[in-house]
């Protein structure tokens, strides 16, 4: 251990580096998950849920639940949609919020609201409990002032939703007592969340086909539990598979290094090896001698690896514990952390191993006279300098380009929305064809719209392989503002369909196919023409043509209608969206106007946030990295030709030409190294994230590149970086004099 302290630093805060990470990992994914399903246990969140804006039949509802031997539990919640622009949150109007908000009184059965304390609220008269994501977004206190209208709440407690914690979420809801309820039903829209309680075993899919066939209020959208789950896991999800991807990098720059550093160390003690072979000494006691070194090595970083992550993982966690909460069992977390370092650092122990067993194999006269080429083992580390420069910038690159993919306006695309600046939303009224038909007209006397389109979503029974199932359609022209297709092309023609991929893959279809669809009780063959990414509505969506003349002759109840708008280049789009919310105000229209960079900044904050978190973490991981590396095997290389770099001096050189020859050779193979990773970074890095968002429903994933950063500042901090190690690495050239070189 004292022979190289250097060498000991560095294996050591490999193996230190590599258990923070796979720590950090597992922790950050067992405190999510545990958390979640520990708030929706409380809350006990329903299977399945219908929101429905509209008169509601209770008899249907009645007959239907208590025929369904599935259900185990059912109830109707109301949900009192309050306008934005009525609300303000200690003194912070929500005429820029993008979320549904309304008000809810205490379920009685299930889908409980529950505050920060983990227990069920009773609000009091007067008093209103906030989401606790808006706590942080607008400061606010208990104590502060809830405005809606002339009506004034007190701010009681905070809660946690277990179904809209997430921005995912388009919808938010505000715990008031009854009496409040009462009082404010004037000033708002009511609509209803039919919920569900599904026995164990029964298939939530099948219930809502059945559902659908009853012809039960559904003038709304289906959620379902899992993706409950999904959305609330999505945002923290992928900071936590960022670091993932981070920890294997990292897994496999440590087995590079480790192996290069024990095989240089084995070089150099040949001599005693072969002398303790020729005593006698078995290979089992000299294997041992080296092994129990990196033992100690890999206790020690494992030890301070599991304290590290968990003193990381209170910043980067502090968002999920304020939405969630913390899960039931904490050392539960921290075993399954510690399980996850011992795994890793065996990883490196089994390699390390695997390696002294060669060593054992051969005898003591082989060891004494076999002698490596020293220009071979030189380049080696050179080429290992390369390699590792290039995976570095690779784990640094990554979480960048997934940051502003998410960051960008064109990711929209993926999220089965239009192309376009502004979409009108029009919802949670009962006459939703004749509410569109305002704006439609109010679109097309307006000089400032360029050009705009109606999609309107309905629920088609579809039949596949013989059995109905519900499809939620978006009728209308889907080539103006187009998505991003997978396979295939928008629906430009009737009876032409497309598909989510998720869809696509649970009905077992593709491009060229086609769906039975049941239009007006009639059986009409609708060819799939192409397939999409989708994350909304649980990614299973579909689209179909329609010129406009098809929505009065569908004889099905639209759900909710989407205007896609792009107005002309001088027209001031911020001023256009006030005049158009000041006419749904004026005349009483039910239309949410949302500019869409502002709607895909609100809805991914938390994602985006956490992402630029992780990024940090992966950025000055990466060039801590390489700054070890290079300054690991440059001070090696330097020591290896140190008589050589002695004789230079007798016959003349300066200190300053030598220095020069180490920059210029390892210069090069640093730049290789950041071309590569570059390259890697931009390839490799968006077939690794699509096979991985894939899985919610985003296929064919096409990174959006900042080129300014990707291919200009980050390669130049990671060459800054390797040229500041190389430079402290070749200082000691100083102290070599010539006289060495006679030695």
């Amino acid at each position: 251990m004292k022979k190289d302290r250097f060498i000991q630093v560095v294996t050591y805060l490999f193996m230190t580096i590599e258990a923070v990470l796979m720590g950090l990992t597992i922790l950050l994914f067992a405190n999510l998950s545990g958390s979640i399903d520990s708030l929706m246990e409380k809350a006990k969140t329903p299977d399945f849920l219908q929101m429905h804006a509209g008169e509601i039949g209770m008899e249907e509802i009645i007959q239907f639940a208590e025929s369904n031997t599935g259900v185990e539990n059912w109830q109707i919640c109301e949900f009192l949609n309050i306008d934005n622009a009525m609300i303000s949150l200690g003194g912070t109007s929500f005429s820029e919020n993008n979320q549904d908000n309304g008000l809810c009184v205490q379920s009685a059965k299930f889908d409980y609201l529950i505050a920060t304390d983990g227990e069920i609220p009773n609000v009091s008269i007067g008093h209103v409990y906030v989401p606790v994501c808006y706590r942080s977004e607008y400061g606010i206190n208990t104590g502060d002032i809830m405005q809606i209208g002339d009506k004034s709440l007190v701010v009681e407690g905070f809660i946690r939703d277990s179904q809209m914690n997430s921005m995912m979420a388009s919808s938010k809801r505000f715990l008031v007592s009854a009496e409040d309820y009462d009082k404010l039903s004037e000033v708002g829209s009511e609509e209803y969340l039919i919920e569900f309680l599904i026995e164990d075993g029964c298939d939530v899919n099948a219930f809502a086909t059945e559902y659908g066939n009853a012809g039960l209020p559904a003038n709304g959208p289906t959620i379902t539990r899992a993706l409950i789950k999904l959305m609330n896991t999505l945002s923290d999800g992928m900071m936590i598979f960022v670091i993932l991807l981070v920890s294997v990098v990292i897994l496999i720059i440590s087995i590079l290094c480790i192996r290069f550093i024990l095989l240089t160390t084995l070089e150099k003690d040949k001599p005693e090896i072969g002398m303790m072979k020729a005593i006698g000494i078995s290979r089992f006691d000299i294997r041992r001698i080296y092994f129990n070194k990196y033992v100690v090595l890999a206790i020690a970083g494992s030890i301070s690896g599991i304290i590290l992550a968990a003193i990381i993982s209170n910043p980067l966690s502090a968002q999920m514990k304020e939405l969630y909460g913390t899960e039931n069992s904490i050392i539960s977390s921290i075993l399954a952390s510690a399980i996850g370092v011992v795994l890793v650092e065996g990883i490196l122990l089994l390699l390390i191993n695997r390696i002294l067993r060669k060593i054992e194999r051969l005898s003591a006269v082989q060891i004494l006279q076999k002698r490596t080429d020293k220009d071979k083992g030189k380049k080696k580390q050179y080429v290992l300098i390369s390699v590792i420069t290039a995976a570095t910038l690779f784990l640094a690159i990554v979480p960048i380009n997934i940051l502003s993919t998410i960051s960008s306006d064109k990711f929209v695309t993926y999220m089965g929305i239009g192309d376009a600046k502004i979409r009108l939303d029009v919802r949670q009224t009962e006459d939703i064809a004749g509410e569109t038909g305002k704006v439609e007209e109010i679109l097309d006397s307006d000089s400032d719209v360029e050009k705009y389109v109606i999609l309107q979503t309905r629920t088609v029974n579809a039949v596949i392989d013989g059995s109905v199932q519900n499809l939620l359609v978006e009728w209308g022209n889907h080539e103006e503002f187009s998505l991003t297709f997978v396979d295939g092309d928008a629906p430009n023609e009737e009876c032409e369909i497309a598909l989510s991929s998720l869809n696509a893959k649970e009905l077992g279809v593709t491009t060229g196919q086609s769906v039975q669809l049941i239009i007006n009780d009639e059986f009409v063959d609708y060819t799939v023409c192409g397939i999409y990414s989708d994350i909304t509505n649980g990614g299973k969506t579909a689209k179909a043509y329609d010129n406009g003349e098809m929505f009065a002759q569908i004889d099905m109840p639209v759900m909710w209608s989407v205007i896609y708008i792009s107005l002309f280049e001088d027209v001031d789009s911020n001023r256009w969206l006030e005049r158009m919310k000041e006419y749904a105000e004026t005349e009483d229209i039910a239309i949410k106007v949302t500019d869409i960079p502002t709607y895909v900044e609100a809805t991914y904050s938390q994602t985006i946030s956490q992402i630029k978190n992780a990024s940090i973490v992966a950025l000055a991981a990466g060039m801590l990295i390489l700054w070890i590396v290079i300054l690991l095997f440059m001070r090696m290389i330097v020591e290896a030709d140190r008589r050589d770099s002695a004789f230079k001096k007798a016959i003349g050189y300066k200190t300053s030409d030598i220095k020069m020859e180490y920059l210029a050779g390892s210069g090069k193979y640093v730049l290789s190294g950041v071309i590569a990773g570059v390259i890697l970074g931009i390839f490799l890095g968006q077939s690794i994230c699509g096979i991985v968002l894939g899985t919610f429903g985003i296929s064919k994933f096409r990174m959006i590149i900042n080129y300014p950063y990707i291919v200009g500042l980050i390669p130049l901090l990671f060459v800054l970086v390797a040229l500041f190690a190389i430079t402290i690495s070749i200082k000691d050239i100083c102290r070599i004099s010539a006289r060495e070189a006679l030695s």
